[in-house]
């Protein structure tokens, strides 16, 4: 049964569970996505949330034929951050082109670990990104939810993963994700804590722990990203420019 969840988009359905995937779709030896170096600032203006990745999203669609197609691209390094940090959950948006976002919700257990708890995808079948899209210009939204266990790290260092991880993000949506580090709790100045490593990582391939760029975060409230139940939102946007 998934768990309550306090800070999930307003139109998701929650679908569990999330999920570590083998590299379906990806090859280790793909063109490396950029890798982006976030940071989330509480209300002080203070880092409270610390995340360095390259993402790859792929996103199966249908066709105007009724066949299926799969759309390819990656998380900007300039993808704007909004959020809020809490004592025991704590979520970042990264919101880039018009209408796409990856957002990811983690939650501290029990004050000794730290794992995830969400992760969502939002995107519109924008014409250059998905051609001969059947419903093209429409939105949608994926969410997978309840991963007790991924990334489950003590609390006060933060979770490391060079190697290639693809995950499922609903029925639609898979991320590759390369050069991960992320510290959603307990972060002090623009360091990363000490990094507890992935078992995908063998010790040579260890990172050594570098400053996130710093991103203002926008005035997020816990409001702004609640609740859940997932629907595509038929309504046309305006696509790109």
């Amino acid at each position: 049964m998934c768990p309550k969840m306090s800070l999930i988009p307003t139109i998701l359905t929650v679908l569990c569970v999330l999920s570590v995937r083998a590299s379906v779709g990806f090859a280790a030896d793909d063109p490396a996505p950029p890798v982006g170096n976030f940071t989330l600032n509480d209300t002080k203006g203070n880092p409270c949330f610390l995340l360095s990745a390259g993402v790859t999203f792929q996103v199966e669609y249908e066709l105007k034929d009724n066949t299926t197609r799969t759309a390819t691209y990656v998380l900007p390094r300039n993808s704007n951050v909004s959020g809020v940090c809490g004592e025991y959950e704590a979520a970042m948006s990264l919101s880039f082109f018009k209408g796409f976002n990856l957002t990811i919700i983690f939650q501290n257990r029990n004050d000794r670990i730290f794992a995830i708890a969400s992760a969502s995808v939002g995107y519109v079948r924008d014409p250059k990104l998905f051609p001969n899209a059947a419903s093209p210009g429409t939105a949608a939204i994926e969410v997978q939810a309840d991963g007790p266990t991924l990334f489950k790290t003590a609390l006060g260092k933060s979770y490391l993963c060079k190697s290639l991880q693809v995950f499922d993000i609903g029925s639609t949506v898979k991320l590759g994700v390369v050069q991960l580090q992320v510290q959603p709790f307990k972060v002090k100045g623009m360091n990363f804590s000490e990094a507890s490593e992935c078992p995908q990582d063998p010790p040579s391939t260890k990172m050594p722990i570098q400053d996130a760029k710093t991103i203002p975060a926008l005035n997020t409230t816990a409001d702004t990203i609640v609740a859940s139940k997932r629907k595509e939102n038929a309504e046309n946007l305006t696509t790109m420019n």
